[in-house]
């Protein structure tokens, strides 16, 4: 047997930031029947800024391991530094992904940028959301498409 990554091991052993973040106000679900993963992000973004970020996930170890990562890795950054979290990043930290294992990274991908796209309407209360950054939104677009087209986060 192939020995896993000791961050991917690091990840699922002791979870990051598991549970419901207390008042969030977006949050982002993706789930996928082929791999039988369900990942739900939950943060609290305020002026732009994600001041707290949770998860529960109902799935495999590379799941949880890459939905505690993100937590980590989105913690206290900008939304549109946040909206920029990939699967190279993921994949720094935690070893690239088994083949028949991807399924599970690109939904905590998709529900973490569900949950980025559900605080969209905020940040044009906000007036932080310029006619600039379209861009994200273009983003967020395309990712709903990765269900239709199997368009892959490289």
């Amino acid at each position: 047997m192939k020995e896993l990554n000791p961050g991917l091991l690091r990840h699922f052993e002791r979870p990051q930031n598991t549970g419901i973040v207390i008042n969030y106000n977006c949050k982002g679900k993706d789930s996928s029947m082929d791999s039988m993963v369900i990942v739900i992000f939950y943060a609290l973004i305020k002026n732009g800024v994600i001041q707290d970020i949770s998860f529960r996930t109902f799935g495999c170890s590379y799941s949880i391991a890459a939905s505690s990562l993100i937590t980590i890795l989105a913690k206290k950054k900008d939304f549109f530094q946040a909206a920029r979290i990939w699967k190279k990043d993921i994949e720094k930290d935690l070893g690239i992904f088994p083949t028949f294992k991807r399924e599970a990274l690109y939904v905590a991908l998709g529900a973490f940028h569900a949950m980025l796209s559900s605080y969209i309407p905020i940040l044009s209360e906000e007036k932080q959301y310029n006619k600039i950054d379209n861009r994200i939104k273009e983003h967020f677009n395309l990712r709903n498409l990765y269900r239709t087209t199997k368009i892959t986060y490289e």
